[in-house]
């Protein structure tokens, strides 16, 4: 899956689950392994590692003291 598609999952997951988002892309990931289907659980591990990127960056605006 393309870079940007990675990104624009782990963003919607973050605007709709929050501090939650990698717990429900893992859930995501579980259920596609249980199917059997070894791809599509590899997608939402590669949407986790984005969701996390996200979530690490600060935000230019604030003030560290």
């Amino acid at each position: 899956m393309e870079e940007i598609y990675l990104y624009r999952s782990a963003a919607a997951m973050i605007k709709q689950h929050g501090e939650n988002a990698s717990m429900e892309a893992a859930l995501k990931s579980d259920a596609m392994l249980k199917k059997g289907d070894t791809k599509g659980a590899k997608v939402w591990r590669d949407v986790i590692k984005r969701i996390d990127i996200l979530q690490a960056r600060k935000p230019d605006n604030v003030t560290q003291h």
